[in-house]
């Protein structure tokens, strides 16, 4: 009896101890992709300094359009540290210095060719990040979004899109992460004057 006592004892401690393990492989897997926060090279919430001199910044950064406060859209296609081949123009948004946006694009000549290499691509982002995204399709006065969404746990806005814009009718593959400030003064933005 003092046999299957001990065994029953030994038994215990070793399956608590593969549950510990488990669950911590577990929380290690689930967090592989949930706090995306780089893109090409660049992290959210840097100094734009770290990557480009304050001269850079001044004589390139320009009004962000779709924002009321003090954001800026600085051009870094010729200064990204990762290049990719899906996209040839690269910018960051930022609001004193802190980079809020990370952004890349590619030009096609329809929208089809857009979307097929957005499908190709966002097949591959998926099992590189392991996250899974919301599609839809939105339309504004000057242009229409074919989106795949994904939102961090920090409320980042990351999305892989294809943009129709008229009335000249081009096609952007737009893939860019979004700070939550950024994303909701966007929204803001969108959601004045209603």
């Amino acid at each position: 009896e003092i046999n299957h006592t001990w065994f029953r004892l030994k038994y215990n401690s070793v399956m608590k101890k593969l549950l510990i393990l488990l669950f911590s492989l577990l929380i290690s897997f689930n967090s592989l992709g949930v706090e995306l926060d780089r893109l090409f090279g660049i992290s959210l919430y840097e100094n734009a300094g770290n990557y480009v001199s304050s001269n850079y910044i001044d004589s390139n950064k320009i009004k962000h359009r779709e924002t009321h406060g003090d954001y800026f859209n600085v051009d870094f296609s010729e200064v990204i540290p990762e290049k990719s081949p899906y996209f040839s123009f690269y910018r960051v948004t930022i609001n004193n210095n802190k980079i809020h946006s990370i952004y890349g694009a590619y030009e096609f000549d329809n929208l089809s060719r857009c979307q097929d290499v957005q499908k190709s691509l966002l097949s591959d982002l998926k099992i590189k990040y392991q996250i899974e995204t919301q599609y839809s399709e939105i339309s504004y006065p000057e242009f229409k979004i074919y989106t795949d969404v994904y939102i961090t746990d920090s409320n980042n806005y990351f999305a892989l899109q294809c943009k129709e814009t008229y009335p000249s009718t081009t096609y952007d593959l737009q893939m860019f992460l979004d700070s939550s400030d950024l994303d909701g003064a966007i929204r803001k933005f969108y959601d004045s004057g209603l």
